[in-house]
Order: structure tokens, then C-alpha cells, then sequence
């Protein structure tokens, strides 16, 4: 696992082109390789496309306000994580209050705690691999791209409108072109901006402000409306 951050907490384009240099070109390792990811401003910048372009990765954008529909993480791997974290959780809270020297909670052992259920989950996601691979074949990213496992792709939204996806002139597609002339929506893309499919920018700010403090984050403002 390798962890990139910076003193904001944010994710940034340079924290981006740090994961391609050092994660996702050793990866690739000069195979073709597809890259995809939500639209949000720091994924689709000229740095960053250029960058990817110089390395031989192809990039595809998942359009705005699809990631629920379209990003493995998303659609099968975000939701089996959190179960197994709460399940992780109160198994070694357990423990360790069963322990003869514990003393009691406090932000410390909550850290601490907590690096232990990351590595714990991580280890059990390791052992779901048909859980990913079911992800990526149910989104369309990784069928087969002559369309013969078309039938495969099972996207929540389409089945729920009884939508047959039809992929017909993929071949023609040029997805460079598209790429120069795609405007990325900086708010799409950006968890605190996404949740459940909730467009946050039509909720009034007394409505961001319940929803920012009930995520934990400091808020204050004079006009509730």
C-alpha cells in the first residue's frame, strides 16, 4: 500500500502525477495499460494528460455524476469495505477491553485501533478477488473489447430501467479527442460533494450545514437559509 498526501488533506494534480509516476507507470510497466477515474478537476488536467500520453496510458473519464453507477469502488468494493470495518472493529474493541491493562479509550488508542482494522480489512479484501474482478466486468472495464462480452455489463441504473446497453460505433470512438474537448465539473468527483446521488449544489446552506456537521467538519455561518 502506498499512501500520498499532503498538509491540506486534499488531493491535489501534483499528489496525482506523484501516484502516476510512482505507482501507476511501475504498474503498467510499458504493457498497454487503461486508466479510469472520476472527473473531478485534478484527474483531467492538461499535466496530467499529457503526462499520461507520454507514458503510453490511455485515460478515460467516467462522465460527471456516474462514479455511483460507473466506479468499481463505488458500485462493489466501498460498501463490502465498510461492513467489514464496522465487523473488524467491534471484534478487536472487544479484545482489547477484555485486556488487564487497558485503561480506557482515548484519541491515541482510536489511532492506533484504527491502523490495525485498515490492515485487517485490506488483508480480508485480499481474499475477495472475485469480488473485484466482478466489479470491473459489471462497469464495462474489463470485458472483452470486440463485444462479446457485452452481455456481461450489469450498471445498477441501466438494469433498474430495464436498458439494454448498446455500444454500437465504440470502434470509431477517439477518446484523446475527447478528452481535449471534455470540461471537468469541479465539484463531480469530489466526496464531499457526492453522497448517495445527492446533488449538493441545489441544497440550500442550512441543508449543507446539517449534512458538513454530521460528517464531523467545522462549519459557522450567519445565513442559515
Amino acid at each position: 500500500m502506498t499512501t500520498l498526501f499532503n498538509l491540506t488533506a486534499y488531493n491535489t494534480e501534483a499528489l496525482c502525477i506523484q501516484l502516476i509516476e510512482q505507482v501507476i507507470v511501475p504498474l503498467a510497466n510499458g504493457a498497454p495499460f487503461l486508466l479510469v477515474w472520476d472527473s473531478v478537476w485534478f484527474h483531467v488536467t492538461d499535466n496530467i494528460k499529457a503526462l499520461l500520453r507520454h507514458h503510453g496510458i490511455d485515460l478515460a473519464v467516467i462522465p460527471a455524476g456516474m462514479t455511483a453507477e460507473l466506479q468499481p469502488l463505488d458500485t462493489h468494493i466501498n460498501k463490502w469495505i465498510k461492513a467489514a470495518a464496522e465487523h473488524v472493529t467491534e471484534r478487536l474493541e472487544a479484545k482489547w477491553e477484555a485486556r488487564a491493562d487497558f485503561k480506557g479509550w482515548s484519541l491515541s488508542t482510536r489511532r492506533i485501533l484504527t491502523t490495525y482494522v485498515v490492515a485487517e480489512v485490506m488483508r480480508l479484501l485480499a481474499k475477495r478477488g472475485n469480488l473485484i474482478r466482478k466489479s470491473f466486468i459489471d462497469t464495462g472495464i474489463a470485458v472483452a473489447p470486440d463485444g462479446s462480452e457485452d452481455h456481461l455489463i450489469n450498471i445498477k441504473c441501466l438494469q433498474e430501467a430495464n436498458i439494454r446497453p448498446d455500444f454500437t460505433g465504440w470502434e470509431t470512438a477517439t477518446i484523446s479527442h475527447a478528452l481535449e474537448e471534455y470540461e471537468p465539473d469541479p465539484v463531480d468527483g469530489d466526496p464531499l460533494f457526492e453522497n448517495l446521488g445527492v446533488d449538493y449544489r441545489k441544497l440550500t446552506k442550512r441543508g449543507l450545514l446539517v449534512i458538513a456537521k454530521a460528517r464531523g467538519l467545522a462549519v459557522k455561518s450567519r445565513d442559515t437559509k
